[in-house]
């Protein structure tokens, strides 16, 4: 067996990519830094694929493959809208990546007056 060295420190090792002092310890609910979200959030990964079984293209360019659910106002704005799904929107990551975290006060009150009306048509 051929020793490799370690990503973290660069000594040898005899199988893995970092030796014990530089392995990351094992939390499946590390902080991704987003207000608190983390890695394994099921409702995210559950509501992102259901999203993108529904729209199977981009909304901005159709393109149909490296796919990601955006939000129209950020959560770091409006955290109580991460999962609602007139503030989300399926886009590539090439088009998601290109508008960054920037939102339109046209795109803001579209949405919120979308998430107004539906809670008033159920409040009725």
């Amino acid at each position: 067996m051929v020793n490799r060295p370690c990503l973290g420190c660069g000594c040898l090792i005899p199988s893995g990519s970092r030796c014990t002092d530089c392995q990351r310890p094992l939390n499946n609910h590390y902080q991704r830094g987003r207000k608190g979200r983390t890695a394994s959030d099921w409702r995210w990964r559950k509501l992102s694929a259901k999203l993108r079984r529904l729209s199977p293209f981009c909304e901005k360019c159709s393109a149909t493959t490296d796919l990601t659910v955006d939000h129209v106002i950020t959560p770091t704005e409006r955290p109580d809208l991460i999962y609602e799904e007139l503030n989300l929107r399926v886009w590539c990551r090439t088009c998601n990546s290109t508008r960054g975290d920037r939102c339109t006060d046209a795109e803001r009150q579209q949405v919120l007056g979308s998430i107004t009306r539906r809670r008033r048509r159920s409040a009725a």
